[in-house]
């Protein structure tokens, strides 16, 4: 993704100039037709390791942004104007870095420009969802309604993703409590009971031999061992930050057993909640389509949902087109049918994604509970091999003494 600084006309023919992300022009293109604007033309602006994008995002928490929303649209819900309102917050806020994008913000407003357009130079802090729906809100005139909606998309999805990410961090832990026991196991009390067979001239069990083996190993090549680990783990966050890289480590998340469950109901539940805020606070349902794939945090998806965009944008059903990739469960095929046949598809949209939500919470539920006995067992097998080595090699060494 780049940034490209564009010229483009709105749908009453007025022009703006503003910052936006995109893979490329024709990217951009599509990018701006689905905020209702048409490209004149746009530059791909030259990176640069100052740029002021990447250093106001630092230190600025997910969580921030997300409550910043919530009072922002309180306060314009209470009828406080924009400008005094975002005035008001960025006195609030103690992150200096937050109140630097604030404070452009606010500058920008008093200039007179659009606040999705002020949110539109700061890509790294304001996500293009977030950016796309103020600007609907703008222009149709229901601002206050539409960034209430966007506070609770971003509320609830928070939730869902720390749900997501906190059932894996117990498995995790297991996982590096059972390394740790069997390399102090390994490196620390097995040898000493290789030197003490050697004294008294007896034969090590193969088993305890194995063990001394890989002891050894870890001993003589500890260095190289960690270099290989802390190596693998630096080229492996470099390739996952590249294109091929996003799109194989998202690819993975659906495919990996426990955790493919987990990854497509917390799609599932995003599409159905993101497409019904979108339809409800305006937006023309073709491009509220075009912009969805791009909100489900997963390259591997967006990829296999710009098929059914394409179907929607030739005319076909959105019911028929999103069931035709093959991804969806019938019953969100079969919701989104009677919302498209009733013509209350928001509605019926945001009831579906409270379904999911509910679901979602089950699907990690289980999904830690079948994981969680698993761990235990190979956590048993593992220290199970290891006192064995040292139990078995302890029966010898008492009947040398006999």
């Amino acid at each position: 993704m780049a940034q490209f600084k564009y010229k483009a006309k709105t749908f009453d023919n007025k022009t703006v100039r503003g910052v936006e992300t995109a893979d490329d022009l024709r990217d951009l293109q599509s990018v701006l037709k689905s905020q209702s604007l048409t490209l004149i033309r746009g530059r791909k602006l030259k990176e640069s390791s100052t740029n002021p994008f990447f250093s106001l995002s630092r230190g600025i928490k997910k969580q921030d942004v997300v409550t910043f929303i919530r009072q922002l649209s309180v306060m314009v819900s209470a009828g406080i104007s924009v400008d005094d309102a975002i005035d008001t917050l960025r006195a609030q806020v103690t992150t200096t870095a937050f109140k630097k994008v604030l404070t452009g913000v606010y500058e920008d407003l008093l200039k007179g420009n659009y606040l999705s357009d002020s949110f539109a130079k700061y890509p790294k802090i304001f996500p293009s969802f977030f950016k796309n729906m103020v600007y609907v809100g703008e222009v149709s005139g229901n601002l206050p309604y539409v960034l209430n909606k966007v506070a609770d998309y971003y509320e609830r999805d928070m939730r869902v993703k720390a749900k997501a990410k906190g059932a894996m961090t117990y498995p995790m832990f297991l996982l590096a409590l059972i390394l740790v026991v069997f390399v102090f196991l390994t490196v620390y009390i097995v040898p000493q009971f290789d030197e003490m067979f050697s004294e008294l001239g007896g034969e090590l069990p193969i088993l305890t031999k194995i063990i001394v083996l890989i002891s050894g190993f870890m001993q003589a090549n500890y260095l190289k061992i960690i270099a290989a680990i802390v190596g693998t783990i630096i080229v492996l966050w470099v390739f996952f930050k590249t294109k091929p890289g996003r799109y194989v480590k998202d690819y993975l998340k659906l495919k990996i057993p426990l955790i493919k469950k987990i990854n497509y109901s917390l799609i599932t539940s995003r599409f159905a909640r993101g497409l019904g805020v979108l339809i409800s606070s305006g937006m023309l349902v073709i491009d509220a389509i075009e912009t969805i794939g791009k909100l489900m945090d997963n390259v591997y998806f967006e990829k296999k949902f710009a098929y059914a965009v394409d179907e929607v944008k030739r005319g076909k059903r959105i019911a028929r087109s999103v069931d035709n990739i093959k991804f969806f469960p019938k019953m969100l095929v079969e919701m989104i049918l009677v919302g498209e046949s009733t013509g209350s598809l928001d509605v019926v949209l945001e009831k579906t994604a409270d379904y999911y939500d509910d679901l979602l919470e089950k699907t990690i539920t289980q999904a830690t509970a079948s994981l969680e006995p698993i761990l235990i067992i190979f956590a048993g097998g593992v220290v199970a091999v290891v006192i064995l080595a040292i139990f078995l090699p302890m029966m010898s060494i008492m009947d040398l003494i006999k």
